[in-house]
């Protein structure tokens, strides 16, 4: 599997556990049917640089949304459980560095529409963009000094939990 890079990541399709997807080292999300393990089905290579993650969203599993160390989030497609349609590549600050935890997008649990991404931007923020890649809001707090990284919407609450790499928590409703 070397030919596929380091793996970097993996995400099961919310819907049909033989789905999956992985990122890699080589800027690639590769995606795999269990059944069918030897090679992807599909290989996106939109991402320049290692791409951290990416993520069907939890609803239909159609839309996915990725995350690269070249500074951009990708939001694709899945398109008859075969391609990865790219939708939009959206530049995005994603050089934490070595101290900080790589960002990762996360779907709403109950959503395809909405996903939160944290920002190395100044005044300190969280980010939310809906699925054809557009932010369409940037939470702030005067309480949030430092990067979060780490951002996951609750899945029953109203709630947002927000991490930064000191293991602060904040709790955003």
């Amino acid at each position: 599997m070397a030919e596929y890079g380091s793996l970097w990541h993996i995400h099961h399709h919310p819907l049909d556990n033989n789905y999956f997807l992985t990122t890699s080292n080589l800027g690639t999300i590769a995606l795999w049917d269990h059944r069918k393990n030897t090679h992807p089905l599909h290989m996106n290579t939109s991402h320049d640089k290692t791409v951290s993650s990416a993520r069907f969203d939890p609803i239909h599993g159609n839309k996915i949304v990725s995350v690269g160390y070249d500074d951009r989030m990708g939001v694709f497609e899945l398109v008859g459980k075969s391609v990865l349609q790219e939708v939009k590549m959206i530049h995005h600050c994603n050089n934490t560095g070595r101290w900080l935890t790589k960002f990762q997008a996360h779907w709403h649990p109950s959503s395809d529409e909405v996903f939160v991404v944290g920002s190395m931007n100044q005044e300190r923020r969280i980010e939310l963009y809906n699925s054809t890649g557009t932010m369409e809001l940037a939470l702030y707090d005067e309480n949030i000094a430092s990067v979060m990284c780490i951002n996951e919407f609750h899945p029953t609450l109203d709630a947002l939990c927000c991490t930064n790499a000191s293991g602060y928590c904040y709790v955003l409703q």
